[in-house]
C-alpha cells in the first residue's frame, strides 16, 4: 500500500531542488570562487577591501541615496494617497492608475530623459559624460530625485491598501471627542503606519541595489563599485567583500519588517466600511486634484515628452524599431519564461511553507540574491554554468538570463503568493480536507483557483520586472542574445542622443502595454472567478 505522504514528499523535494538550483547554487558558486580562488582558503581580498578608508564614503553615499529616496517616497507617495481620498469620486481610480504608471518604467529611462534636460538647460555640460566628473552635491540630489519619481508609487500602493482596509467607524468614534488632526495622528496614522513603512522599506531595498541611475550621474555607491570591480578588473573576491554592507543594511530592513511591520499589518482586518475622504469644499478638492495631476505630469509626462522631443520624428522611431526588433523579441521571450517560472515556483514555495514554519524561514533567504546586486548574481551564475559539457546548454542560451531574473525576483513572487494564501478563507480548504482530498490536490484544485487573480497579477509584474531588468543580465547575455535593456545600456553612456531616446520610448511603450495587459488579465480572472462561484 502506498504511503499517502509520498506525493507530498515528492512535491517538497522537487520544490526544494528547484529553489536550490535557482537561488542557492549561484550563491554557493560565488562564495566558493571568492573564498577559494587559487585553490586555497583565503580572506585577504575581503580584509583589504573592508579596511580601505573609502568604504566609509561608499557606505555614506549608498545609505544617503537609499534613505533619502525612501524618505522622499514616503512623503510623496503617502501624500498622494491621502490626496486621492479627497479628489472627486469619479476621478480617484483614473488618477490612482496614472500615478502608479511610473513604477512600470525603469529608473534608467527617467535618468536619460532628465539628463538630457539638465544638459539642455546648462545644469550639466556634455563633457561630464566623457570626463566622468560631477559634483557630489549635484549628483546625490539628482539620483534621489529621479529614484523618488520612479519608486514613490510603491508607497502610494501600500498606503492606498491600508486606507481601503481601514474601518471608517473608528474615525467616526474618534471625531466625537477629538479634532481631525488629533484623530489622524492618534488613530489613523498608527494603524496605517505598518503598511506605509512596508512600502518605504521596499523602496529602500530597491534603491540600495540600484546601479543604473548612480552610474549615469557618477555617484559612487556599492552597486557601481561592484560592477566596476567585476567588469574592469575581474576581482570577484573584492566584489564579494563589497556586498557585505548591502547584506547588512538590507538584512536589518527585512528583520525590522518581520518583527514590527508584518504582525501589525493584521490590525486592519478589512472589515466594516472603508474610509472616505472628509468633505473639504471645492477649493481644497480642486487643490488635491491639481496636486495629483501635477505629480503625474512631473513623474511621467515630463520624461516621456523629453524623450519624444529628443527622438524628433516618427522616422527615427521606426528606424529604431527596425534595428532593435531582434532585441525586442528576445526581451519578450525572456520575460514570458521568467514570469512563468517565478509564478509557478513562488506558488509551490508558498504552499509548502503554509504548513511548515521551518520551511518558511528557509525561503526567506531568497531575498539574498536580490540584495547582492545584479552584477554579483550574474558572476555567480557564470561560475556555476560556464563549464564544458551540458552546462553550456544553459550558459550559452537564453536560459541563463531566465535563471538570473528568477533568482533576483523570486523573493517578491514568493511573498505575493504567501500573502494571497494567508488571506484565503480557511473553510474551503477545511472542507476539502474533510472529504479526504489529498494535500497536493487541495493546493492545485482549491487554493490555486481561489488565488488565481493574485497569481495573474504576480505573473504580470514578474513579466514587467524581467522585461526591464538590466543589472543581472548585463553580465550574462550570451553572444547574439541581447535584450532591449542591454542595448539601451550600451548606448546611454555616450549621452542622451536620438537613438537612445528612441529605444527608451520603445521600452516605455512595451512596459505600458505590459501594464495594461496585466490589469486586463487580473480583472478578467476576478470576473471569471466571481461568475463561477455565483453559478455554483
Amino acid at each position: 500500500m502506498t504511503d499517502r505522504r509520498t506525493p507530498r514528499r515528492v512535491f517538497a523535494g522537487l520544490t526544494l531542488a528547484l529553489f536550490a538550483a535557482v537561488c542557492v547554487a549561484p550563491l554557493a558558486a560565488l562564495a566558493w570562487r571568492s573564498l577559494f580562488e587559487g585553490g586555497a582558503w583565503h580572506l585577504d581580498a575581503w580584509r583589504a577591501v573592508l579596511a580601505e578608508p573609502r568604504q566609509w564614503t561608499l557606505l555614506a553615499n549608498s545609505l544617503t541615496v537609499s534613505l533619502g529616496t525612501a524618505a522622499a517616497s514616503l512623503l510623496v507617495g503617502g501624500g498622494a494617497a491621502l490626496s486621492l481620498q479627497y479628489c472627486p469620486r469619479l476621478l480617484r481610480a483614473p488618477l490612482g492608475l496614472l500615478l502608479c504608471v511610473p513604477l512600470l518604467i525603469p529608473p534608467y529611462i527617467f535618468a536619460v530623459a532628465w539628463l538630457d534636460a539638465m544638459m539642455r538647460t546648462g545644469l550639466l555640460t556634455p563633457q561630464f559624460v566623457a570626463e566622468s566628473v560631477v559634483s557630489p552635491s549635484f549628483g546625490l540630489p539628482s539620483v534621489i530625485l529621479i529614484s523618488t519619481l520612479s519608486y514613490y508609487p510603491i508607497v502610494l500602493i501600500f498606503t492606498g491598501v491600508a486606507l481601503r482596509r481601514f474601518d471608517r467607524r473608528m474615525l467616526e468614534s474618534a471625531r466625537l471627542i477629538a479634532d481631525p488632526l488629533q484623530t489622524f495622528f492618534v488613530v489613523r496614522f498608527p494603524l496605517c503606519a505598518p503598511w506605509v513603512f512596508t512600502g518605504a522599506g521596499f523602496v529602500f531595498l530597491l534603491t540600495l541595489t540600484e546601479y543604473s541611475v548612480p552610474a549615469l550621474f557618477q555617484v559612487n555607491v556599492y552597486p557601481v563599485e561592484i560592477f566596476t570591480e567585476l567588469s574592469a578588473f575581474h576581482e570577484v573576491g573584492r566584489a564579494a567583500a563589497l556586498v557585505l554592507p548591502l547584506l547588512a543594511a538590507g538584512g536589518v530592513v527585512v528583520w525590522a519588517w518581520g518583527r514590527w511591520a508584518r504582525p501589525r499589518q493584521r490590525w486592519l482586518s478589512h472589515s466594516g466600511r472603508a474610509v472616505e475622504g472628509m468633505p473639504l469644499g471645492w477649493k481644497r478638492t480642486s487643490l488635491a486634484t491639481a496636486g495629483c495631476l501635477g505629480l503625474a505630469g512631473l513623474a511621467l509626462g515630463a520624461p516621456v515628452t523629453l524623450l519624444a522631443v529628443r527622438t524628433g520624428t516618427l522616422a527615427q522611431l521606426e528606424a529604431a524599431w527596425s534595428d532593435a526588433r531582434q532585441e525586442i523579441l528576445t526581451s519578450l521571450l525572456l520575460s514570458v519564461c521568467a514570469a512563468t517560472l517565478l509564478t509557478a515556483l513562488g506558488f509551490a514555495m508558498a504552499w509548502l511553507a503554509r504548513d511548515s514554519a521551518r520551511t518558511a524561514r528557509l525561503f526567506h533567504w531568497s531575498v539574498v540574491p536580490f540584495l547582492i546586486t545584479g552584477p554579483l548574481l550574474g558572476t555567480g551564475l557564470i561560475t556555476l554554468w560556464n563549464h564544458p559539457g551540458p552546462a553550456l546548454y544553459v550558459f550559452e542560451t537564453i536560459l541563463v538570463l531566465v535563471l538570473a531574473c528568477a533568482a533576483k525576483y523570486l523573493y517578491f513572487a514568493y511573498q505575493g503568493e504567501r500573502v494571497a494564501l494567508q488571506e484565503l478563507h480557511p473553510r474551503p480548504l477545511e472542507a476539502a480536507q474533510v472529504y479526504d482530498i489529498g494535500w497536493i490536490r487541495r493546493g492545485l484544485r482549491v487554493a490555486a483557483p481561489m488565488t488565481a487573480p493574485v497569481r495573474a497579477a504576480i505573473w504580470g509584474f514578474a513579466f514587467i520586472l524581467s522585461l526591464r531588468e538590466l543589472e543581472a543580465t548585463a553580465m550574462l547575455a550570451p553572444p547574439g542574445i541581447t535584450p532591449l535593456s542591454i542595448r539601451i545600456h550600451s548606448l546611454m553612456h555616450y549621452g542622451p542622443g536620438a537613438a537612445v531616446a528612441s529605444l527608451c520610448l520603445l521600452m516605455t511603450g512595451l512596459l505600458l502595454a505590459a501594464g495594461c495587459g496585466t490589469a486586463v488579465l487580473y480583472f478578467t480572472c476576478r470576473r471569471v472567478f466571481h461568475a463561477y462561484h455565483q453559478v455554483r
